[in-house]
């Protein structure tokens, strides 16, 4: 039997206000009467990760995709439990999944950048973010999704300290069976290309830097000397040229 609505507010009053151990104390009573309440599932899922028992999180939000293994808010959380476990490429895959199921809504492209920028693909997080704020200007948590994704873009690829050569990275394997979201999502997803952000030689510099070629160097460009009118030579440049202009050709060395 599913939870009354009054419950489940309450519910998300005491986790909003940080209490997640008294949440869970009247959700367990709840569950104890309807094991396979999915809603009351995901509720247990979201109080074990404010809560921090990521263990206990996966195996309530596992559950209730086990009832229903389309909901959109479950795959939300799977994705945050596995990010947080250091699971970056299933927690991709899930993210997408939760975008596959309720579309391109600001929640699931939020939760699509947060796994992308764990995962380091800081140009896919930042596509992503800017495609949650085109879906709701007014939502705050996309706001700070894309503040957080140009953070990361523009952070070091070394991390801490200096900054290193970028280089290829190896991109995780696809699940299988997981296609990539068509259209813009997909599009942002598509390429994480080598010039990373903070690099600033041109695209193609670095291919051939990547592939080991050396790089030609075009010179500087110097504007051409033009001879007076009469065909005269044009004046020397340096000291002894402002001393010939000066003083004539007869003085100097």
């Amino acid at each position: 039997m599913t939870a009354a609505p009054g419950r489940r507010r309450q519910w998300q009053a005491l986790l909003e206000t940080g209490r997640p151990a008294e949440a869970l104390h009247d959700i367990r009573a709840h569950l104890a009467d309807s094991p396979d309440d999915a809603d009351a599932l995901r509720w247990a899922a979201r109080a074990h990760l404010d809560a921090g028992d990521l263990a206990a999180a996966e195996t309530a939000v596992r559950a209730s995709l086990a009832v229903e293994p389309d909901d959109e808010w479950a795959l939300r959380l799977l994705a945050a439990v596995l990010s947080r476990t250091g699971r970056a490429a299933q927690a991709v895959a899930a993210a997408q999944d939760a975008v596959r199921v309720a579309g391109a809504t600001a929640a699931a492209l939020i939760s699509l950048s947060a796994c992308l920028r764990a995962a380091d693909r800081p140009l896919s997080a930042l596509g992503v973010a800017k495609l949650a704020i085109a879906s709701d200007p007014d939502d705050a948590d996309a706001v700070l999704a894309l503040a957080l994704a140009y953070r990361h873009r523009r952070r070091p690829a070394g991390g801490r300290g200096h900054r290193q050569h970028p280089g290829r990275r190896a991109r995780p394997p696809r699940r299988a069976g997981t296609a990539r979201p068509a259209g813009p999502v997909g599009q942002s997803l598509g390429t994480e290309p080598a010039d990373r952000a903070g690099d600033r030689r041109p695209a193609g510099a670095h291919r051939a830097a990547l592939a080991g070629g050396r790089v030609a160097v075009r010179p500087p460009h110097r504007r051409p000397r033009l001879a007076p009118a009469g065909g005269a030579a044009p004046p020397p440049r340096g000291r002894r040229g402002r001393f010939r202009r000066r003083h004539g050709d007869g003085g100097g060395r």
